[in-house]
């Protein structure tokens, strides 16, 4: 083998050698690490969007399982995600509570009135 083609495949086996011990290594990605995993949601009061009169309150779920999705107009995984957060909310398995954030609520509005409104409150 010439001299000038050993240098690469010499680079090219260290670098299969790191990606593989790098793989191996790898967290399990299939389970989740929070620290709030298996206690209770933070309390909230928050005006609800569609009628800022009204308050929606984490007490009002007391007792009983609801999700709570974070969303906001600018984020892409929130748009991903809509499509099976609106076969959720047509199940109504639990109360899904939507929570906006960073956004004017005339932008969250229009936003909802495009994709479709799956939450409860």
């Amino acid at each position: 083998m010439r001299p000038k083609f050993l240098l690469p495949l010499v680079v090219l086996a260290a670098l299969v050698v790191v990606l593989g011990i790098g793989v191996k290594r790898s967290p399990d990605k299939s389970t989740l690490t929070s620290a709030l995993l298996g206690k209770p949601a933070p309390q909230f009061t928050l005006p609800n969007l569609l009628d800022p009169a009204r308050k929606v309150a984490s007490s009002q779920y007391a007792g009983h399982p609801y999700v709570l999705n974070v969303w906001g107009t600018w984020c892409g995984e929130c748009r991903a995600e809509h499509a099976m957060l609106m076969q959720a909310g047509a199940e109504k398995r639990v109360p899904l509570v939507g929570l906006n954030w960073k956004d004017d609520n005339a932008g969250a509005l229009d936003w909802l009135a495009q994709l479709g409104n799956p939450y409860d409150a």
